[in-house]
């Protein structure tokens, strides 16, 4: 079995980061009522749909815009709180070097969250905010965007596999295939229209053999 293609970042804590989005200011807010009207929908729809059939509520639509709203909308678990989460989920992700890892690591995440639903929940999608962020600054396409995106894919491909897992649903896993495809047209100009397992099978033995995941465009980064 050949090793996985995702190389390992280092974990820095953006203090700013986080608490910016834990204390969204009133301007903000308004900005949000704005575009909901601009798109068609209100705040109060936004967190009706989102809680359908989930304790937590989730993003309305898996895009940039909606994890935002949810994030800046909605009281969440502290900061520090949220940064040892990250920084537990990170070490995970760290540890998957192959594509059996990838699915033998989220039974840890399942673990952890157990006890801890609301803060892995709301740190999944500040992971993702992450991110978005994160390619929003742009840099070198291969050596930079290129290893970030598919460093924090794998490891939110271990996490939603984990939180999934807590109901037996897809709910985090259905978002993140969303937004790879999403991520994967607006960075890297590809058209994803099937993504290799594990992350394009949610079944564990049919995507124990199976490519790991589809790659960005262009070639390969250099080590």
């Amino acid at each position: 079995m050949t090793a996985s293609p995702f190389s390992s970042c280092s974990t820095t804590k953006s203090t700013e980061g986080i608490e910016d989005n834990l204390n969204a200011n009133a301007n903000l807010a308004e900005d949000d009522a704005e575009n909901n009207v601009d798109n068609g929908t209100d705040a109060s729809d936004t967190q009706e749909e989102s809680q359908d059939n989930s304790t937590f509520p989730h993003p309305s639509k898996a895009t940039a815009w909606h994890t935002r709203v949810l994030l800046y909308s909605t009281p969440q678990p502290t900061a520090d709180e949220l940064y040892r989460c990250i920084d537990k989920v990170k070490k995970i992700g760290g540890e998957a070097g192959n594509q059996q890892d990838m699915l033998t690591l989220p039974s840890q995440i399942t673990s952890l969250a157990a006890s801890q639903n609301k803060i892995y929940h709301f740190c999944f999608y500040q992971m993702m905010l992450r991110l978005d962020e994160r390619l929003d600054k742009g840099g070198a396409l291969m050596s930079e965007l290129a290893p970030a995106f598919l460093d924090g894919m794998k490891t939110l491909w271990i996490f939603a596999r984990g939180l999934d897992a807590l109901d037996g649903r897809t709910r985090y896993y259905d978002y993140l295939y969303t937004r790879y495809v999403q991520l994967s047209k607006q960075y890297f100009g590809r058209d994803v229209e099937r993504i290799g397992a594990p992350m394009g099978n949610y079944n564990g033995e049919a995507a124990a053999s199976a490519p790991v995941m589809a790659k960005p465009a262009g070639p390969a980064p250099i080590p």
